[in-house]
C-alpha cells in the first residue's frame, strides 16, 4: 500500500508519504530475514525530513537507510510501516524519485 498527502503550511509545503511492507513466511519452518529501505536525506537546510513511523526499524541518519531484522514463524505475516514527511519552501522545486525494488529470496 502506498499513500501520500500534500498540505500548505504558511510559506512551506509539507508532503507526507506512507508505505506498507508486508512479509509472509510460507515455509514450514521459521525464517530470519533482513529488510532494508530508505527515507530521503536532505542536503539543504531549508528542506527537512521527519521520520514519523518505521515500525521498530533502525534508522542510519546519515544515509537514511532503515533496517529491520525479523524472525517469522511458519505461516506468520508481519506488516511494516514506513511513514515520513518532507517540508520545504513552497516556491522551491524539489526532485522526488520513487523507486522500489523487491527481491524475493528462495530459502
Amino acid at each position: 500500500m502506498e499513500d501520500s498527502k500534500s498540505q500548505v503550511i504558511g510559506n512551506s509545503l509539507k508532503e507526507t508519504f506512507m508505505y506498507e511492507i508486508v512479509i509472509r513466511n510460507n515455509k514450514e519452518s521459521a525464517v530470519t530475514i533482513s529488510i532494508q529501505d530508505q527515507v530521503p536525506v536532505s542536503q539543504n537546510g531549508d528542506i527537512t525530513v521527519d521520520v514519523i513511523n518505521i515500525s521498530g526499524g533502525v534508522l542510519e541518519p546519515l544515509s537514511g537507510i532503515i533496517s529491520w531484522n525479523l524472525t517469522l514463524q511458519p505461516g506468520e505475516t508481519k506488516q511494516l510501516i514506513l511513514h515520513y514527511s518532507i517540508k520545504y519552501p513552497k516556491n522551491q522545486k524539489i526532485e522526488k524519485k520513487r523507486a522500489r525494488s523487491i527481491a524475493c529470496p528462495s530459502l
